[in-house]
């Protein structure tokens, strides 16, 4: 994969798209095999293969919420805590992903809200997790690399 550009929001869109994340050295990548929305001359390509990487920054600095909406008596709540990037690899190594169906950008952060895909092969982490959030306040860019 060759360098993009950075923060290339909304050049480059996540929506639908899956990935998997990871550590290697001081860098977070998640890397999306199946493919990235990609606009160019006013028509998306949804094939191209790419990697967002986030150089200096640990893992540490990263927030990953579960996010599990329920009804009680009639009242919809909904119940965040913060899990691991370990507790994330037990869907990664089941061949799971993270789909992403919103994504939020501004100056030294994103927010990225996923779903866990495929559902059936992953209904108990589903029913353990819900929806995934991922978030973080960095100073470095989102580097995006493409198959391109």
């Amino acid at each position: 994969m060759i360098f993009y550009k950075n923060n290339a929001y909304p050049e480059v869109c996540l929506h639908d798209c899956n990935f998997q994340i990871k550590t290697i050295d001081n860098k977070i990548q998640c890397v999306f095999p199946e493919g990235v929305a990609v606009v160019d001359n006013e028509k998306i390509d949804w094939s191209v293969k790419g990697m967002i990487q986030i150089s200096d920054c640990s893992i540490d600095e990263i927030t990953i919420n579960s996010i599990k909406p329920f009804n009680f008596f009639g009242i919809h709540r909904m119940i965040a805590k913060e899990i691991s990037l370990q507790e994330l690899n037990e869907i990664f190594q089941r061949g799971g992903f993270l789909q992403v169906f919103d994504e939020c950008y501004s100056y030294g952060r994103f927010i990225w809200k996923c779903a866990i895909y495929p559902y059936k092969s992953n209904k108990k982490f589903v029913q353990k997790y819900g929806e995934i959030e991922i978030s973080a306040f960095t100073e470095s860019p989102l580097e995006y690399y493409l198959d391109k």
